[in-house]
């Protein structure tokens, strides 16, 4: 029994996530070129705007050694430092072993880390209220978030470490 409401929960996550893709993919090629997706984005591209920039940034150069501040107004300037530190260093362990870049590594974790938080999440939720509504409330949960996020490295490294962090209360 339980192994069937875990593959439920994979499927209803799965399906989220192919329609998240499909959505990723085609909006890139209506993406403006920027610094950040080069003239001809595409999907991996995609995932490393926003917040992904700041974990790329992390995983490939680290942390800056002291605070950017800007000389005229002595306020510190954006920087890495807002972003934990998990995610982009399992990152940066991947890009190590696989010889892959970011964009492909830190999204196909996120996608994973995704995975793994929506079984937690399924098994926390059908213990308390039953696996129907568990199950459901698992498939509100994938497409309610703006769809795309997980796919993007923007949050699923909070959200696993949200869902790990609610276990046992």
């Amino acid at each position: 029994m339980m192994r069937t409401f875990v593959y439920r929960v994979l499927g209803v996550w799965a399906f989220c996530r192919t329609f998240s893709v499909v959505l990723l993919t085609i909006v890139s090629h209506f993406q403006a070129p920027m610094i950040w997706t080069g003239p001809h984005p595409d999907y991996f591209s995609m995932t490393v705007l926003w917040d992904g920039y700041w974990y790329r940034l992390i995983a490939e150069q680290g942390y800056p050694p002291a605070l950017p501040v800007d000389v005229s107004t002595g306020m510190v300037q954006q920087n890495a430092w807002a972003f934990y530190p998990a995610f982009p260093e399992m990152s940066r362990f991947l890009m190590k072993v696989t010889g892959l870049g970011f964009p492909v590594v830190g999204s196909t974790l996120a996608l994973l880390l995704g995975f793994a938080a929506a079984v937690v999440m399924g098994l926390l939720l059908r213990d308390r209220v039953g696996p129907k509504v568990a199950l459901a409330a698992v498939a509100v949960y994938g497409p309610a978030r703006v769809a795309v996020l997980p796919n993007r490295l923007h949050r699923e490294p909070g959200d696993a470490a949200v869902v790990w962090l609610s276990v046992g209360r």
